[in-house]
């Protein structure tokens, strides 16, 4: 259960006044010192649920009906209850049941006390009867600087055993006169992450310590302590405040000694942030565009910044509302979000890992089996297999797979195949003569789709090469001559992305791609992959090594995308290679599906 103590003024002739809280605790006591009175309880302690156990706490009343925040008179290991108080004409004198020698059920308790200034300042702490045997239900009665002890004391001598009434008496040294400590100033504050800290600078040269408070708009507006440190401390560092979501909080500070309380340092409030989008648990399909939205606010100034901060590392500042940031061409993954809010004092404010974020998945894939590159149907109309096989990568959505698969040439759709199947086969019938480009297009249960590789086929008889003409030759599988990204596999992985402005010259007579010295020149695909920081939009134009650059680009791309096209470009005689000419930086990809050669 829970107990509370609550406290009435009482006329002279015996009539109650209103009741009044005290504080939390049960078994009260109380006595007189003047214009103050001081009630003492015994409170559980709950910091530790599987040991609980009372303290005993001190209450302040002043006799114009002003209750004082409650303290802790002492808080050892152990049970402490049934306490008691005396006023001796100069400070009052408290004693209680302490087990912190024993067991808490006995068989051994003692009996400590305490001294307590009028401003409910702890000068002391002592013990009263510590024996060997069991000490038990303390009282105290003091006057003009004389304070008797009385306890049950267990005598385990002749003729019989037993608890015994015992008296002790004392007199105590009245506190000596000080001067109230001087003020802190410089209070600042900020939450980071759910967490608050204080800092403050220490004016006084004679405190005990000091008291912080603090009040929030609505959920707690009047002010209350929550905390005491020591002497010299100018920090503060704790778990989530009391405000709610979003609300305002501010905090005082004040240094205290036997003569009172100084005066109060300035009032802080920290700034606030909170992100807003996207929503928690969103998800996207790479190369995915996010933009991420924060509210930020200040009640005792003003807003200089809002830091975005993504897996910890940060991507963006906002210095006007409403604070957004935009994160553009993001692979698969999880993305954990954090905005910190900085105010025109520098103070600041971050919102708490794990409660914002979203996550990116691959896309589905596809690969064109059947038929092979450069493949010819001599007879028009023909009839033309395609077969395609699917894949969802592991960073694909949970329990996601292929039930469909488009099959489309020159860009048209020709043809779907349904089913989860291991490999989807078409047949396109009644083709005209022409040259064609089949893709394919996966769609999963989760309705989204991929790309897939592209495979140039022609129908009809082929024309006949002149004489002194070049062949084409297509190769057996295609080979990723070129791919810019880190840590990809091809021949050829610079581990940085191309240029802006700038052409590089790439190799192809190479024998990791199987291309003969005898190639003028080969046919293949390229793709741009815009995901770079700060991307933006350009265009990419090959051309043969030792030739002037044409005015003309083979792909076009803005930022953020993925963009494929099929290139035919010859080689440069004397090197066997070709430029890559890119207008703004990007990484880019070059697959090689067959050459031309004598």
């Amino acid at each position: 259960p829970t107990y509370s103590t609550q406290g009435a003024f009482v006329a002279a002739d015996g009539t109650p006044g209103p009741e009044f809280f005290v504080g939390s605790g049960q078994s009260p006591h109380l006595a007189v010192g003047g214009d103050v009175a001081l009630v003492v309880r015994s409170v559980t302690n709950r910091s530790d649920t599987r040991n609980l156990h009372d303290d005993i706490h001190g209450t302040c009343i002043h006799s114009d009906g002003t209750v004082l925040d409650g303290f802790v008179i002492s808080n050892r290991p152990g049970t402490e209850t049934a306490p008691a108080v005396a006023w001796d004409g100069s400070q009052f004198v408290v004693d209680w049941w302490d087990g912190h020698s024993g067991i808490t059920q006995q068989p051994r308790a003692d009996i400590y006390g305490a001294r307590v200034s009028r401003t409910g300042v702890v000068l002391e702490q002592f013990a009263v009867a510590n024996s060997s045997q069991p000490e038990d239900t303390p009282f105290v009665a003091a006057r003009d600087g004389l304070t008797v002890f009385a306890y049950a004391k267990f005598y385990d001598e002749a003729p019989y055993a037993a608890y015994r009434i015992t008296l002790r008496t004392a007199q105590f040294p009245s506190p000596d006169p000080v001067a109230l400590p001087a003020a802190p100033s410089n209070l600042a504050a900020s939450h980071d992450g759910g967490n608050f800290s204080l800092t403050w600078v220490d004016n006084s040269t004679n405190e005990i310590g000091f008291k912080l408070e603090r009040r929030t708009a609505a959920f707690a507006p009047n002010w209350g302590e929550f905390a005491r440190v020591g002497p010299n401390v100018t920090s503060y560092a704790a778990g989530p405040g009391l405000a709610g979501d979003f609300e305002a909080t501010f905090y005082r500070v004040r240094a205290f000694n036997a003569a009172g309380d100084s005066g109060y340092s300035n009032e802080v409030s920290p700034p606030r942030v909170r992100i807003t989008g996207p929503p928690v648990g969103s998800t996207y399909d790479e190369p995915a565009t996010v933009t991420v939205t924060a509210d930020a606010a200040d009640a005792d100034g003003q807003i200089a910044r809002v830091e975005f901060y993504v897996n910890g590392v940060l991507a963006g500042t906002d210095t006007t509302a409403p604070y957004a940031v935009t994160l553009n061409a993001l692979p698969a993954g999880d993305y954990n979000l954090r905005a910190r809010a900085t105010d025109n004092g520098g103070q600041t404010a971050t919102t708490q890992d794990g409660t914002a974020g979203f996550g990116v998945f691959a896309r589905p894939s596809a690969t064109i089996t059947s038929p092979a590159e450069g493949a010819n149907f001599p007879d028009a109309p023909a009839s033309v297999q395609i077969s395609a096989t699917a894949q969802v990568p592991p960073t694909g959505q949970s329990g996601e797979f292929v039930n469909r698969m488009d099959f489309y040439a020159n860009g048209n759709l020709i043809g779907t195949v349904g089913g989860r199947l291991a490999a989807y086969n078409f047949e396109w019938g009644n083709v005209a003569a022409g040259a064609y480009l089949l893709t394919a297009v996966p769609t999963t249960n989760w309705l989204r789709t991929g790309t897939s590789n592209s495979v140039r086929v022609t129908v009809g008889p082929p024309p006949p090469p002149a004489a002194g003409g070049l062949y084409y030759h297509p190769l057996p599988n295609p080979i990723r001559l070129l791919d810019t990204r880190p840590g990809q596999l091809a021949c050829d992985v610079p581990g940085a992305p191309l240029t802006g402005g700038g052409t590089r010259t790439e190799a192809a007579r190479v024998a990791c791609t199987g291309i003969p010295a005898s190639a003028q020149v080969i046919v293949g695909n390229a793709t741009v992959v815009n995901s770079v920081p700060g991307a933006t939009g350009g265009f990419i134009t090959l051309y043969p090594s030792g030739a002037s650059q044409p005015t003309v680009s083979n792909l076009n791309y803005v930022a953020g995308q993925v963009v494929p096209n099929a290139f035919t470009v010859g080689l440069g005689s004397g090197d066997g290679a070709f430029n890559i000419f890119a207008s703004s930086s990007t990484h880019f990809i070059v697959d090689i599906a067959g050459y031309f050669a004598p």
